[in-house]
């Protein structure tokens, strides 16, 4: 089923997570801000675990894929600049991985979904613009 996808791709990101020498997550909670075009889905402190509402929050976006061939899906982490940047980077990285697992496992062909590299996210007072990763049409 959908929700033992969405279950094995966190669990992924789980294991990359710990092949990086990170810890397992807390329980990542809600939390995701959409639009018709792009979805961001907000990430726990040090969690490559994609929030629980991550399915609902992408699914505009998986029905745009599956009725249009030759649309693409962009899929950007963001990262702070406190810390070690290459350990951020990487759970950037994770984090976008977890994400495509989620669109691929309902239905959207990983051809048609493009990883952009790790962005840090500057500027701005709301912390979670740093642990995000954003959705959308690939232009």
């Amino acid at each position: 089923t959908g929700a033992h996808a969405a279950q094995a791709a966190a669990a992924d990101g789980v294991a990359a997570a710990r092949q990086a020498g990170g810890a397992a997550a807390p329980t990542p909670t809600q939390s995701a801000a959409v639009n018709a075009e792009q979805v961001k889905l907000y990430f726990d402190v040090g969690s490559a675990i994609p929030p629980t509402d991550s399915k609902e929050q992408l699914e505009a976006l998986v029905t745009k894929a599956r009725s249009s061939s030759d649309l693409k899906l962009a899929i950007s982490g963001f990262h702070d600049k406190t810390g070690n940047p290459a350990v951020n980077a990487d759970l950037a990285r994770q984090r976008a991985v977890a994400v495509r697992n989620l669109l691929v496992a309902a239905g959207v062909s990983e051809e048609r979904i493009v990883l952009v590299p790790p962005v840090e996210a500057t500027g701005g007072s709301d912390d979670r613009e740093a642990r995000r990763v954003e959705v959308g049409v690939a232009p």
